[in-house]
């Protein structure tokens, strides 16, 4: 079975290990051995891929984007659920948390119902969206 790999071009150069990760990814990276995987397609912010929107939403990674389908946005690390509360991803998570500010601002003006983030449970649409 073949697989691809899809990635924000922003982020293929840390992803193919030709630039360093940011902060304790980095020290991560150093204990941790891992196959580099390699990216086959490239896919942009402000797109659509059939009927998904591709946002770009940096502050996790400088690439980072989080995805809209319907009624549901697909925020990846950007923010993280706990006991059914969305909160900003955290700072030692995250190569710039005023970009992660700045970018679920930006969500703010997106319609959506429920959020996915990749840590977490869905949890229905909160404050932190506005």
């Amino acid at each position: 079975m073949s697989h691809r790999l899809w990635a924000p071009e922003k982020d293929v150069s840390y992803i193919h290990g030709d630039l360093p990760r940011h902060g304790i990814k980095r020290l991560i990276e150093k204990l941790v051995r891992v196959t580099t995987p390699k990216v086959d397609r490239v896919y942009q912010p402000g797109v659509k891929i059939g009927d998904i929107e591709v946002i770009e939403t940096p502050g996790h990674t400088p690439g980072h984007v989080s995805f809209l389908y319907g009624d549901t946005l697909f925020a990846g690390d950007l923010v993280i659920s706990k006991h059914g509360k969305l909160a900003p991803s955290p700072k030692i998570m995250s190569w710039n948390s005023q970009a992660v500010t700045r970018s679920i601002a930006k969500l703010k003006s997106f319609q959506f119902d429920w959020v996915c983030p990749a840590h977490g449970e869905p949890v229905k649409r909160t404050s932190l969206f506005g």
